[in-house]
């Protein structure tokens, strides 16, 4: 009793993508010293990416090659690509990264166009952390209010890979830390070389994690 009418429209044209992925932003940074030898590396792409064929080389300065990253330890997500060594580096070491070609794409299909030059994205790697005495560390100041933030300056030149931990919790001569609750204990890296004079901001009631203007948390 019912007659129904179909129609098929076409709107535009398939969808078409010719612009190949760029590389945004890196870390460690090209040139870095002192990266931390537990360090990952951290490509940020201007849209989403997957994993190609090619390969992604760490290679030492001399160009012997460290490790081939595979999707086992080669992670995307979304426009991120995170790279994580098997093993710490060197200490004191130069690096550099390879890509070829076809080893970052877009989903419809378009290849980034990789580099193979020892100099597009190079660091080097962080000499032993440095051993830290009462003095080493001073505070420059706290806010308690909305947003809490607290600044330290480094007294003496530290070396990346250098952590230094933090807590806000209570103690007692009697009771030592025992029955102390709601409060927290954080660790600030050196994600770099940074000279003694270096000061440093790092906000802590941030959800997750505490933001630090230099170095992480």
């Amino acid at each position: 009793e019912q007659k129904f009418l179909g129609m098929r429209l076409k709107l535009g044209r398939p969808l078409s993508d010719t612009a190949a992925p760029q590389l945004k932003a890196a870390a460690p940074a090209d040139n870095n010293v002192g990266t931390s030898v537990d360090t990952q590396i951290v490509l940020s792409f201007n849209e989403g990416v997957k994993l190609g064929s090619g390969a992604i080389k760490l290679h030492k300065a001399d160009g012997t090659v460290v490790e081939t990253f595979t999707a086992a330890n080669a992670v995307v997500q979304f426009n991120v690509l995170t790279l994580t060594p098997s093993a710490d580096l060197e200490f004191s070491s130069g690096y550099y990264l390879t890509m070829e070609a076809n080893a970052v794409a877009v989903h419809l299909g378009n290849a980034f166009a990789g580099f193979q030059d020892a100099t597009t994205l190079n660091f080097t790697s962080a000499g032993a952390p440095t051993t830290l005495a009462v003095g080493d560390v001073l505070f420059m100041g706290a806010n308690a209010e909305v947003p809490d933030a607290f600044a330290f300056v480094l007294t003496k030149a530290v070396n990346g890979g250098t952590r230094i931990t933090f807590t806000d919790r209570d103690y007692t001569n009697a009771s030592a830390f025992t029955g102390i609750t709601n409060e927290t204990v954080f660790v600030w890296t050196a994600d770099r070389n940074f000279p003694a004079g270096t000061i440093v901001t790092i906000q802590t009631d941030v959800t997750g994690s505490p933001v630090a203007d230099k170095g992480t948390t």
